[in-house]
């Protein structure tokens, strides 16, 4: 996941430092995300000391900063961790961003990215960049796995409770099949009844037949 994790303002002081606003909700989503194991990842053009000690406290690892080229620190990214690019979400918000998101799995941006990056997002998020835009993207995705895995676990049983169905009326057959030889076989044999015993064979063997059980049973990356 690549994502635009700052607004498009900056402050600028009386002394030339430039300054760059965070959102505290983004950075707990963020936080969230490495306790789950997601793999992220901040490309961003800026070189702020204090926006990289608060992304170090948040628990990332790989921050590109002072980028001119995300293609090239994306690349590396890809070949530090051995990801599949089809495994990644980006979200980006400018034309810097746009050769990037090109190539990924899910390409996303912030509502008020650039017209090209808007263009070929995938998701756009009703949130503005800087604003909990991250957050959205985390949850989102944090979601539709676990949504993922419900639907596993819920096949799983439904393929449980089907076998186990198919097997009690395989049961039920079998005993019938049984008590007819065991015990009607003989009397029908002796009165003769051929029509009705074939009638049973027919009977135990499509319920045998019809009733057998059915067959078979994330990285991200923030850019700014």
């Amino acid at each position: 996941m690549w994502t635009a994790l700052t607004n498009s303002e900056l402050i600028i002081l009386e002394d030339g430092s430039l300054i760059r606003k965070m959102n505290v909700r983004d950075g707990y989503a963020l936080k969230r995300a490495v306790a789950q194991d997601y793999r992220i990842g901040i490309i961003t053009g800026g070189s702020s000391t204090g926006v990289t000690s608060r992304l170090r406290q948040l628990g990332i690892e790989d921050i590109y900063t002072g980028v001119e080229n995300k293609k090239e620190a994306y690349e590396d990214f890809l070949q530090k961790h051995q990801i599949d690019e089809e495994t990644i979400l980006y979200m980006g918000d400018d034309v810097p961003d746009y050769e990037v998101m090109r190539r990924v799995g899910l390409p996303t941006c912030p509502r008020n990215a650039a017209p090209e990056i808007l263009e070929i997002s995938q998701y756009v998020s009703p949130i503005e960049g800087g604003y909990g835009c991250v957050r959205d993207v985390i949850e989102k995705c944090s979601a539709s796995m676990e949504n993922g895995w419900m639907n596993i676990v819920i096949k799983q049983g439904v393929a449980a409770l089907q076998l186990i169905r198919a097997l009690n009326l395989a049961f039920i057959a079998l005993t019938q099949y049984l008590l007819f030889f065991h015990f009607l076989f003989p009397i029908l044999h002796a009165t003769h009844a051929p029509v009705l015993l074939e009638g049973w064979r027919a009977l135990v063997f499509l319920i045998t037949t019809t009733c057998s059980p059915p067959q078979g049973m994330g990285s991200t990356i923030i850019s700014t």
